[in-house]
């Protein structure tokens, strides 16, 4: 009582619509009956959810499948986004997606500043893209899967990333999930590096050494734009996430994922599932 919801009603009106889809479904109405009786249910209670232009994929129309989006990041600057609309804790835009080795990830300051790749396979979003969808604050969830198809996830219930004055400077913090390892704390506060505008704390330039580019300290304790190769024990230059496994330091990986969404609050509480 007296509590006051700090965002959109759209999640837990997601919750009631997936209710009341079941409930159909044991009726016995058909795959289209479910579909035309929710458009009506759609139209009479969140009309609004129907017709706004959204401004991530959390305000996606409701019922929307995974797939590529045109969303407004910000009063005239429109883009295309991938929302993953089926994992958990969901719907979320994805910023950055490595599935397979067809996209090269050693790229210069100005293309990780434009986005690169195929929003529907290997993709970077872009690192002003990433600033607007994060200005105000974000909830990060990093997943990943070995070379062994072992999958784990890691979630940041604070992340942004700052504009190109400060160098695309982190902020993360708010970590759960179930590696085994914080593997972003210590890049929190460093600006982004590429191997040809070097922002790093080392003496070395760590995105031509690891042949990527991060928010490095130095050469950090993971590093998801390094190049894609086989777990062979020893990769250093690589795809690779900070004891994944218990004992071994790095550990490449055959697919990550980066998702971002806005946070959906109480007063006083901060969210992180």
């Amino acid at each position: 009582m007296g509590i006051k919801r700090i965002c959109s009603r759209s999640e837990d009106y997601m919750r009631h619509r997936d209710a009341l889809k079941v409930q159909l479904r044991k009726r016995g109405y058909s795959g289209k009956q479910v579909d035309q009786q929710l458009q009506k249910v759609d139209r009479m209670e969140r009309p609004e959810l129907l017709t706004k232009h959204p401004t991530n994929c959390r305000e996606l129309r409701l019922g929307s499948p995974s797939g590529v989006y045109n969303v407004t990041l910000t009063p005239g600057r429109i883009a295309d986004v991938y929302c993953d609309m089926d994992a958990d804790g969901g719907p979320w835009t994805v910023i950055h997606n490595r599935q397979n080795g067809d996209v090269d990830f050693y790229r210069n300051w100005a293309e990780y500043k434009q986005g690169f790749g195929d929003l529907r396979g290997n993709f970077w979003a872009g690192r002003d893209n990433i600033h607007l969808l994060t200005q105000t604050g974000s909830i990060l969830r990093i997943q990943l899967m070995s070379w062994y198809n072992d999958t784990g996830y890691a979630q940041y219930s604070n992340f942004s990333v700052g504009d190109e004055s400060s160098k695309y400077r982190l902020s993360i913090s708010g970590f759960s999930g179930n590696v085994l390892y914080d593997a972003m704390e210590y890049v929190d506060g460093y600006p982004f590096s590429t191997y040809d505008n070097d922002n790093d704390a080392w003496i070395r330039n760590c995105a031509a050494i690891r042949h990527g580019a991060w928010w490095f300290e130095q050469c950090s304790y993971s590093h998801l734009k390094g190049p894609y190769v086989r777990d062979t024990g020893v990769n250093r230059e690589s795809m690779y996430r900070w004891e994944f496994y218990s004992g071994r330091h790095i550990v490449p990986m055959m697919k990550s994922r980066m998702m971002v969404k806005q946070p959906c609050l109480y007063s006083g509480q901060t969210e992180n599932k």
